[in-house]
Formats: structure tokens, sequence, C-alpha cells
């Protein structure tokens, strides 16, 4: 702290100012400087130009004084309130979304007036209460950590992932466009959850996933979307662990996939390794 108090210096005396040739161009000569401690992890300096001619009233040193002394109180409020804002909107365990934050996210894509085609994608894990059971929520709290991070190497920045709660885990995928890229989507989060997990005690365990996909167009309700991606997740886990997508029958090769039928949705499930499923 090099100026506790408003302090009233030459321009040419501030060479931590960077250039000031600028300033002096426009007829400023003198600087009233004050520095802020104890605000936030740093220091804060104030920097008010005096025009050439301007003399600085005592009233305005004596606000900028109880400024000075309020604004370390307000930044730490505000540090704060920015901190439980975090807290309410993710996950503790893993950084992603919660419900609560997802909702956030949603909320401006289903105010716009303009239709836009999004994805949303459900996944949950296969046999993770055996993971917790035969080796200690410790090591399922790694895993889920990692199943965390893969799916963020796969989603593009546009995305958000979310962690509803336990093993389950949802994707929205932004102005996606079509089932066909929200297939392709699934199907890199798919593969890249579906590997060979290594605890921090070097446990390897074979990782696998569910995931159901479906289509949510803006002008339509959020809630119904989401019951579908649940419903084609619990459909895909049935077959054994796949990836289920809505609206996609007949957009990818017929050696890859198998047509069923859920509530009257058309869905295709393919597996992991692509393979027809039996």
């Amino acid at each position: 702290v090099e100026f506790a108090t408003p302090t009233l210096i030459d321009l040419d005396s501030a060479p931590w100012l960077g250039s000031v040739s600028n300033i002096a161009q426009s007829g400023v000569r003198h600087l009233l400087v004050l520095d802020v401690a104890g605000a936030v992890s740093v220091a804060l300096r104030l920097v008010f130009v005096v025009p050439e001619g301007i003399r600085v009233q005592p009233a305005v040193i004596s606000a900028l004084e109880t400024g000075a002394r309020l604004l370390p109180r307000v930044l730490r409020q505000e540090q704060a309130r920015g901190e439980l804002l975090y807290r309410s909107t993710h996950d503790t365990l893993t950084g992603l979304l919660n419900r609560r934050g997802l909702d956030q996210v949603v909320a401006p894509l289903a105010g716009t007036r303009t239709s836009q085609t999004h994805a949303i994608m459900y996944l949950d894990l296969d046999h993770f209460k055996q993971v917790n059971d035969n080796h200690g929520h410790a090591v399922g709290d790694q895993l889920l950590k990692y199943v965390a991070a893969q799916i963020l190497k796969q989603v593009r920045p546009t995305d958000s992932v979310v962690r509803l709660g336990g093993d389950e885990f949802v994707v929205l995928a932004k102005n996606i466009g079509s089932a066909a890229a929200a297939y392709s989507l699934g199907k890199r989060v798919l593969n890249a959850v579906n590997s060979t997990f290594v605890s921090d005690s070097g446990l390897q365990l074979p990782v696998s996933t569910s995931i159901g996909v479906a289509i949510w167009n803006s002008e339509d309700a959020f809630d119904d979307a989401m019951r579908v991606a649940d419903a084609l997740m619990y459909q895909a886990k049935q077959a054994g662990g796949a990836l289920a997508v809505e609206e996609l029958a007949g957009s990818t090769p017929q050696d890859s996939i198998t047509h069923v039928t859920l509530n009257q949705v058309d869905l295709t499930l393919v597996s992991a390794a692509a393979q027809p499923l039996r």
C-alpha cells in the first residue's frame, strides 16, 4: 500500500500506469490515487484523472476515504455471494452442474421464440452399485469423477454436462441440429465412457453406461423431453448397455442398428461396438 489515503500526484510520477502519452495528450497533468487493501486476495489501486484547472474538493477526498473503507466489505460480500451461487448450481464431487444449474441453462433456451433443436443425453452407469459394494464409496467417487472428465472431453464448449445425482448424468447439447448429429455425439460419449477406469490405488475396473438421447425443440416442454431421454436410457439398459436415440430410424447403416418401439416413438439402439444387438 503506497497511497493509503487519496493522494494527488503528477502524471509523470506514475510510471506503473504504463504509457501515459495518450492521457497527457488529453490535457491531464495530475492523478488522484488511492490504494485499497484487504478487499479480496489482491489489493486494488484506484486511479482518477484530474483535468487541468480542476481543483479536487475536500468533499471528494472525504467520499473517497469513506468508499475505501466500505469497498473491502462490499467486495468480500460479493465474493461470498458468488461462491454460494456456484455451490448451489454445481455438484460438489465432480464440479459439473447440478439440477438447479441445469434449470438455469434451460430457462433462456425455453424462452426463445425461434424454435431450436437441442439434444438431451441421459446417462446411467451400468452396475455402479456393485462398485460401491465391492470396493467402497471412495473408489465409487473416483469413478464418478473419471466419468465426468470423460464426458467433458467429448462434448462441445457450448454443451452443458450435469450430474443429476448418484451415477446419473445429463448432457444438454445445444443447437445440435439433427438426430444424426445427436447420434454422433452420443456415440463419442458412449465409447469414451465405456473404457477401463484405474483408481488411485491401481485398481482396474471396466466401465460401461447406457445412454438415452431425446430431441428437444425449444418450443416444447423440457421436462417431457427429459422423460423421453430417461425412458430411452432404460430401454438401452434393458438391451444390455447401449445408445438409444430418438427419431433416428433409417439414418445409420442397417448393419449397426436395430429398431424397437417405446411409447410410440421410433428408436435406434447402437451398441458400444456398433454391432447388431441380439
